[in-house]
C-alpha cells in the first residue's frame, strides 16, 4: 500500500524513510486528557492505539479540574481512579450559591444521586494527566504512547483516507499508522483543519475568567464543597483543590481588563477579592497573581462533523463550551467512550468508513448540543453583574428552594442525563453471529 505523507502547519514534514515507524489500530493525535482517555477506553476493548503528545512533560493548567459523578465511572474501569487518589483527589458533593450582598442563596448537592459516585473529585488538571499516564503502564501492550512527539503532518493512502500521522521527537523522524486517526489536538486542531472540517462560533462572550490558585482556608464552609458567588461584580468561584489544601479561583474579569489585574498591588487584588467572595477573609491571597495565573478565554463552538476522511474529532477538537457547569473536560471523556465503542463495531462488524464511524457522531452530537446549551444558560445567569442583580437577581435563585429543580440540575451536572455506549446499545448484537 503506498502511503504519502502531507504538512498540517507544523514545520515541515519529514521526507523518506523515518527513525521510527509506529502501527496500531487507531493512531490518536495529543495526549492530554482527551486523547489519553481515548487511549484508554480503546484498550478496554482490545484495541490497541499509538497516542502522539507533543509536551514531554505534564503541563500545569490552572483550570480543568472537576471530574463529575459519570465520568468517575469510567475512570475507576480504567484503573485511572486509583492514580487519581494516589495524588490527592478531594471529594466533593456541594455547591453553596452566595450573593455577597444578600447573603445566602441556597445549596445544590450530589448526595441523593441515584448513582454509585454521589460527588465529583477535583484534582489539578496536571494531576490527572499524570495519574491517566500511570493507569497506562499495565496497559503498555495495547497503548504504544510517546511524549514529546510532535506531528507535522498526516499520512494518506492511495485511496486518500487519512491513516496515520508524522513527525519528529527531538532530533529523530517518526510515522505512525493505523485504520482509524482520532484528532485530540484541542481547539486549533490542525487535523480537523487539514479534512476540512469548520467550526461554527455560537455565541461571543464579553467575559472571561482570571483563574488563580491561594491555599484554601481551613474554614466548615469549603469542606468538601465549593461555593459560587454571584452578584453586581459576576461570578466568583471558590473550589477547594487535591487534598483540600489549595483552592482554585476562577474570577468572572471583562475581557481586555487583564492588564489592569494583573498591575494591581496585593492589597489591591486583595479588596476586589473580598468584594465578590467575603470567605477569601480568611485566605492569604499573598501569592494570587504568582506564575500559575493566566486569563482564561470562553467560548461556545461546535464543529460542523465529527468525522471526515477517516479522521474522528473528540474533546475541544469536536467544541468547546462554557465552563460554569465544569462540562468539557468530561464531555472529551465521553466522547473518548462512545467512540471506542463505535469503533468495536467497525472492527468486528460494519467494516471502517466514514458512513460506519459516524454513529460516533449520532450518539454524541445531540448529547453535546444539549450539554451546550444547559452550561450557556448557566453562564449567563451566574454571570450576570451590575447593581441591578443585588436587588432583583437574588430572585433568580427562587428555584435553589425547589427540590426537583435542584435534583434534576445535580443529575445534569453529574452527567447521568448523557447516554454512554451501553446506553447507546452500541455493542448490542449477535457477537456469535460476528465471529
Amino acid at each position: 500500500m503506498e502511503l504519502k505523507r502531507h504538512a498540517i502547519g507544523r514545520g515541515d514534514v519529514p521526507e523518506g524513510e523515518v527513525t521510527h515507524r509506529w502501527e496500531a489500530d487507531v493512531v490518536i493525535v495529543g495526549g492530554a486528557v482527551a486523547g489519553a482517555s481515548m487511549a484508554h477506553a480503546l484498550a478496554e476493548y482490545g484495541i490497541t492505539s499509538v497516542l502522539l503528545e507533543r509536551g514531554d512533560d505534564y503541563p500545569e493548567i490552572n483550570r480543568g479540574d472537576a471530574i463529575q459523578p459519570l465520568t468517575l465511572s469510567f475512570f475507576e474501569r480504567w484503573g485511572v481512579l486509583p492514580e487519581m487518589e494516589k495524588l490527592g483527589a478531594y471529594e466533593l458533593y456541594e455547591w453553596d450559591f452566595v450573593n455577597p450582598r444578600i447573603g445566602h442563596l441556597g445549596t445544590w448537592s450530589f448526595v441523593d444521586l441515584p448513582f454509585k459516585f454521589n460527588h465529583a473529585v477535583i484534582l489539578r488538571h496536571v494531576n490527572i494527566h499524570r495519574a491517566l499516564y500511570a493507569a497506562m503502564e499495565p496497559k503498555r501492550d495495547l497503548i504504544d504512547y510517546h511524549r514529546g512527539a510532535t506531528v507535522n503532518g498526516v499520512v494518506i493512502d492511495e485511496r486518500d483516507r487519512v491513516v496515520g500521522a508524522a513527525g519528529t521527537i527531538g532530533d529523530e523522524t517518526f510515522e505512525a499508522t493505523g485504520k482509524i486517526v482520532v484528532a485530540a489536538d484541542g481547539p486549533q486542531s490542525r487535523v480537523r483543519e487539514f479534512v476540512g472540517v469548520g467550526v461554527e462560533e455560537r455565541y461571543t462572550y464579553e467575559h472571561g475568567y482570571l483563574m488563580l490558585t491561594v491555599p484554601r482556608p481551613d474554614i466548615p464552609e469549603l469542606d468538601k464543597r465549593g461555593i459560587r458567588y454571584v452578584g453586581r461584580h459576576g461570578l466568583t468561584v471558590l473550589i477547594p483543590l487535591d487534598g483540600g489544601e489549595d483552592m482554585r479561583i476562577p474570577v468572572q474579569i471583562p475581557k481586555g481588563s487583564i492588564g489592569e489585574w494583573r498591575a494591581m498591588s496585593g492589597a489591591e487584588l486583595r479588596y476586589q477579592l473580598l468584594v465578590r467572595a467575603p470567605a477569601l477573609e480568611h485566605a492569604d491571597t499573598s501569592s494570587a497573581l504568582g506564575k500559575l495565573s493566566h486569563f482564561y478565554n470562553v467560548y461556545w463552538r461546535q464543529a460542523d462533523a465529527y468525522v471526515r476522511n477517516n479522521v474522528c474529532l473528540i474533546g475541544e477538537a469536536a467544541h468547546t463550551i462554557h465552563p460554569t457547569t465544569a462540562q468539557g473536560m468530561n464531555m472529551a471523556i465521553l466522547d473518548a467512550e462512545v467512540l471506542a465503542a463505535v469503533i468495536k463495531r467497525c472492527f468486528d462488524r460494519d467494516g471502517v468508513s466514514d458512513e460506519t464511524l459516524r454513529l460516533y457522531e449520532q450518539g454524541r452530537r445531540e448529547t453535546n448540543e444539549q450539554v451546550m446549551e444547559t452550561s450557556h444558560n448557566q453562564g449567563l445567569h451566574h454571570t450576570a453583574s451590575g447593581v441591578w442583580h443585588d436587588i432583583w437577581g437574588a430572585r433568580n435563585y427562587r428555584w435553589l428552594e425547589d427540590e426537583e429543580t435542584r435534583r434534576e440540575l445535580s443529575m445534569r451536572v453529574a452527567g447521568l442525563r448523557n447516554p454512554t455506549s451501553k446506553d447507546l446499545k452500541i455493542l448490542d448484537y449477535d457477537m456469535e453471529a460476528v465471529s
